[in-house]
């Protein structure tokens, strides 16, 4: 049981395909947000997105670490 609910954020830090996200919108109708450092892995997980017209996800090709801490 993964206990993510509708309309729920989910982070992804290091997301390589996009396949958490994408099945947090899919599955379970939770927004979902994934930071990948690789552009390929980026651009991959885009195109997937699109091509399933899934519109509650953000994908930002960074560093995660930086994502882990609030100023």
């Amino acid at each position: 049981e993964v206990g993510v609910k509708p309309n729920e954020m989910v982070y992804d830090l290091g997301s390589g395909d996009g396949r958490v996200v994408i099945t947090a919108a899919q599955k379970f109708g939770a927004r979902a947000v994934g930071v990948e450092i690789s552009p390929k892995e980026v651009t991959t997980s885009r195109e997937k997105i699109t091509g399933l017209k899934l519109d509650r996800l953000r994908l930002s090709q960074d560093h995660a670490p930086r994502h882990l801490f609030v100023p």
